[in-house]
């Protein structure tokens, strides 16, 4: 009898306490709806006063600058043909090469964030880079209860291309509208008419979008573009409304006028070529628009809370839709004919990387890395190329598939000025130069042999071209023409030199000093 009323009693505090915690779950699961409702109350409430006061500041007058020209990017005067080494048996004369400069590398990838938190609300169906090309829906439809009566039908949201990859946000035809003139109330009352809710939920959709197709800043920059002038057609209209979208994401946006026209400008955390610009504040900032003009401009210099800068550096290739390119065949035709590669770049890739803001900063294009398509159909035969061997024979194999599986041609011939190309535009285009061939190289070492790689420029003089190679850290010693850097030893890896091996610099530059760039792989 004593022991079946102590199991009583335990059965009577277990569900107690189970009552308890049931009580207490309830009681925690309540004070975070409410602790989570009053920041976003919070967040809106900072939001909507910070665009009040931007679109109140946006009434008073623009101030007056003046647009620089555009800078080119600077020339690196090359051999019309490649170096070709006379003695491919010759030993590395071991030479140790001087530095100019090691230069620092560039920022890390950014960590733009909206200026608030975004709210949560029902998003678009995703959007996958898979080849479909049907419309897509706000939300699924479902089949109609019985108890209650059927739907109005659901609308497609408004879709879009970016790319050829197709997108949707949920901009509406009552969303649309129109600037009087371009004067500084007919903005500020067009902003104030963008901070409302619905448009909010669509900056949120730009922002789920931004991550599931992997946007660097400037992918996100040409994103809110496409989108704006898909919806409301080239315009100024458009371009506000890309202001609006990049604001509120968290970036730093400056808007012009002159005459009747809007123009964006942005600045970078890195050096823009070709773009039209002005400085203010001692900040160059670049003009969006590719034929800005270089004349006066009136400019609303209003900063926004939180804005942020956005840098060049790419966070990896974007995930864009497949387009196939003729299929090419690459056959290293020297000591290692064995190694073809048969395959086929995304010619989406290749329409946004030609789109891609000019730098000097080599380390930015090699720091993107290739497409997972391109690593899929190249790696696939460069490992069984390199299987069982050791570092220096693996890097030398890799050296000599750059050397002779691809056609040498300047930038000035291929394409009428100077242009570097991502890994991926090498394996598109016909032609390559030195520093193409660096950055497809300085991919290879690092994904194949997971070995630090560096940029090295040779500076042209008035008897020497200029010139861009890579330079090795091995593991273990390396005979060969090299230099240090941050004290360790970079063995020269030169894949425009045909037929020379690791170590191998051409002659003309092992006495010259050169700069270096180091690469901040994501």
């Amino acid at each position: 009898m004593k022991q079946i009323s102590i199991a009583l009693l335990l059965l009577v505090a277990c569900s107690v306490q189970a009552q308890s915690f049931e009580e207490w779950k309830k009681k925690s699961q309540a004070e975070f709806d409410k602790y989570r409702s009053d920041q976003e109350r919070e967040f809106n409430e900072f939001r909507e006063k910070a665009n009040a006061e931007f679109a109140n500041f946006m009434r008073k007058q623009w101030s007056k600058h003046e647009a620089k020209a555009a800078e080119p990017l600077p020339s690196l005067p090359e051999p019309p043909q490649p170096v070709v080494k006379e003695d491919p048996e010759e030993k590395p004369s071991n030479t140790p090469i001087k530095l100019n400069a090691i230069l620092p590398p560039i920022k890390p990838i950014s960590t733009v964030k909206p200026i608030v938190p975004i709210p949560q609300v029902v998003p678009t169906k995703p959007v996958e880079p898979s080849g479909t090309t049907e419309p897509v829906l706000e939300n699924e439809p479902t089949e109609p209860s019985k108890a209650t009566k059927p739907t109005e039908p659901i609308k497609p949201a408004f879709t879009f291309t970016y790319y050829g990859t197709p997108c949707a946000v949920s901009l509406t035809s009552d969303m649309r509208f129109q600037l009087a003139d371009a004067s500084e109330n007919s903005v500020a009352n067009t902003w104030e008419k963008l901070s409302s809710q619905k448009y909010l939920q669509v900056v949120a959709e730009c922002l789920r979008l931004r991550d599931s197709l992997a946007l660097s800043d400037w992918a996100y920059i040409r994103f809110a573009d496409i989108m704006a002038s898909s919806f409301l057609k080239p315009s100024n209209e458009a371009k506000i409304l890309q202001m609006y979208v990049l604001v509120q994401s968290g970036y730093k946006v400056r808007i012009a006028r002159s005459g009747n026209q809007l123009y964006l400008l942005m600045p970078s955390t890195e050096k823009i070529c070709e773009k039209t610009y002005c400085m203010m504040d001692g900040i160059a900032y670049y003009f969006l628009d590719k034929n800005a003009p270089v004349q006066s401009f009136s400019i609303f210099t209003q900063a926004f809370p939180g804005e942020q800068t956005f840098t060049l550096r790419q966070n990896g290739v974007p995930r864009l839709q497949q387009s196939p390119s003729e299929q090419r065949n690459l056959l290293s035709a020297n000591r290692y004919p064995g190694t073809m590669v048969l395959l086929k770049t995304n010619k989406n890739l290749m329409n946004y990387y030609a789109e891609y803001p000019l730098s000097d900063k080599w380390n930015t294009y090699a720091a993107a890395g290739l497409s997972e398509e391109s690593k899929k159909q190249l790696y696939a035969v460069l490992r069984r190329s390199i299987f069982q061997k050791t570092y220096t024979e693996a890097a030398d194999i890799l050296l000599n598939f750059v050397q002779s599986a691809f056609k040498y041609q300047t930038d000035g011939e291929q394409f009428g000025r100077e242009r570097p190309l991502f890994a991926d535009e090498t394996l598109y285009y016909p032609y390559c130069d030195c520093e193409d061939r660096a950055i497809l190289y300085a991919n290879l070492v690092h994904d194949l042999l997971n070995l630090d790689v560096v940029m090295v420029h040779f500076p042209g003089t008035a008897t020497t071209a200029g010139h861009v190679a890579t330079a090795v850290h091995f593991r273990q010693e390396v005979q060969g023409d090299h230099m240090m850097v941050n004290g360790k030893k970079y063995v020269i890896c030169d894949p425009t030199y045909i037929g020379a091996k690791i170590g191998d610099a051409m002659p003309q530059y092992r006495n010259a000093s050169a700069d270096i760039q180091t690469i901040t792989w994501q």
